[in-house]
């Protein structure tokens, strides 16, 4: 709805329902003029009084009983007069002071209606300490979902690493062992030994680890709970790396290299006894769930060796 002010033509919006047609008091937000909305207004200063404007649709017609535009009736029109933004409150020690509100009764003047406009302060501060108490909630429930979900992904990346350098070790084992085999058949048949591995074999090892070398760079950094086992998955990669130089590079003889061969992989079944030793519950459980995708049944060999 469309309330125009008759003293400086201030335009105001409102919602009244549409069945209202008594006349109620309205104060200019501009001016601080009172006035009466009933529907048909006579602007002030106009030298012609004929035309009038409706209080609903704010169209300016010839003066008649009903708008021309929207259709409403109009009804008597009262004059505006100009009161204070505020009325002044009573003074409780003058007793013979009637309250404002039956002043305006008596005058004749209906209950005001203002335009909508800011909440009480009080009401503002509700608001915004519940959506500061919505924000705070959302932002909790979203920094523990992802911590949950980036603790997942490092459990995942951590199982598919440990099984990479597994895999690792035992093809740059295989590879050693097959070096020294090769080189005792030369040494035997009186034959030169080469040091250079075939060309497959290089890029078997080579495809292998630049696998590995990506998974480990996705656990960094680790989780705090999980520190003492990402620590010692660094220990058994380290072990990965001197078998994977020792397959690309051979050197020494045939029993020096599987000597080195073994001694690695002691070290690397030892790492993963410790391992068993220190690793946490929600691992457990994610090598539990992995094992049907990945052989990680070496986990429980090595822990049954240990155990004999």
């Amino acid at each position: 709805m469309k309330i125009i002010c008759p003293n400086c033509h201030h335009r105001h919006r409102g919602h009244i329902p549409q069945s209202t047609i008594t006349p109620f008091s309205l104060v200019c937000a501009r001016c601080s003029t009172e006035f009466l909305v009933n529907w048909k207004i006579r602007l002030a200063g106009k030298t012609d009084d004929t035309i009038v404007v409706c209080s609903w649709c704010a169209a300016k017609q010839p003066d008649s009983d009903r708008c021309q535009y929207c259709g409403r009736p109009f009804y008597d029109y009262a004059h505006c007069r100009q009161t204070p933004r505020r009325a002044p409150k009573a003074n409780p020690k003058r007793r013979d002071e009637k309250p404002v509100q039956a002043q305006r009764a008596a005058q004749g003047v209906p209950d005001t209606r203002r335009v909508a406009g800011r909440f009480p302060s009080a009401a503002r501060r509700k608001i915004c300490m519940l959506a500061l108490t919505a924000i705070a909630v959302l932002g909790i429930s979203l920094n523990s979902f992802w911590h949950k979900n980036s603790e997942q992904q490092y459990l995942t990346n951590y199982v598919i690493a440990l099984y990479g350098i597994r895999s690792g070790l035992e093809l740059s084992g295989r590879t050693c062992s097959d070096i020294a085999a090769d080189w005792q058949k030369d040494l035997d048949a009186g034959r030169e030994v080469s040091n250079d591995i075939s060309r497959k074999e290089s890029e078997d090892l080579a495809t292998v680890k630049r696998e590995i070398d990506l998974v480990m760079s996705k656990l960094k950094p680790a989780p705090e709970k999980l520190g003492r086992s990402s620590a010692k998955l660094q220990e058994m990669y380290d072990i990965y790396l001197e078998v994977h130089t020792l397959a690309n590079r051979p050197f020494g003889s045939p029993k020096s290299i599987i000597s080195t061969v073994d001694s690695l992989k002691t070290a690397f079944r030892l790492k993963v006894r410790e391992l068993k030793q220190i690793m946490p519950p929600q691992l457990s459980d994610e090598i539990t769930k992995s094992a049907v995708k990945y052989d990680l049944t070496f986990l429980d060999q090595e822990n049954a060796t240990g155990e004999r």
